[in-house]
């Protein structure tokens, strides 16, 4: 079921090099900062829906003025915590109607934001 939100869509940049370049504990504790800055991050926002596939981050936020200013908000700390970590962040934000669901999130804004 579609429902009418905000939606943030980001990823690392640079994340393929650092992926092919770093040994695989590196790599791991790599991953796993960028995990942890998005558990922090998402939870202090109050932010629910979200999938994260590889280092690609898909947030939605209710279509209201709260939940804008959620999502700017995590936005801000995400770019913010994520230098502060050398994982410099790229992403942007729409809205419309995304699905979701268990195993899959889709819908216009989520093109939208990932094409920004």
């Amino acid at each position: 079921m579609e429902i009418e939100c905000y939606c943030l869509v980001a990823d690392i940049l640079g994340f393929s090099s650092l992926i092919r370049n770093l040994d695989a504990t590196n790599r791991a504790a790599r991953v796993q900062d960028w995990l942890n800055l998005l558990d922090t991050t998402l939870k202090e926002c109050n932010l629910t829906r979200h999938s994260i596939i590889s280092d690609s981050l898909f947030v939605g936020a209710d279509f209201s003025q709260a939940g804008l200013i959620a999502l700017v908000s995590f936005g801000k700390q995400l770019l913010e915590l994520g230098i502060a970590r050398s994982l410099p962040i790229r992403g942007a934000i729409s809205h419309g109607p995304v699905a979701w669901e268990q195993a899959l999130t889709y819908g216009p804004p989520i093109v939208s934001a990932y094409e920004f």
